[in-house]
């Protein structure tokens, strides 16, 4: 159950990251 929720977690958080970072770097770029 811990692994599930683990990668659960992992794949709602890594598209947030990377929206975040594809806003703060884009205009820039």
């Amino acid at each position: 159950a811990i692994a599930k929720l683990l990668w659960i977690i992992i794949l709602l958080v890594f598209p947030v990251l990377g929206l975040i970072l594809w806003l703060l770097l884009g205009p820039k770029g």
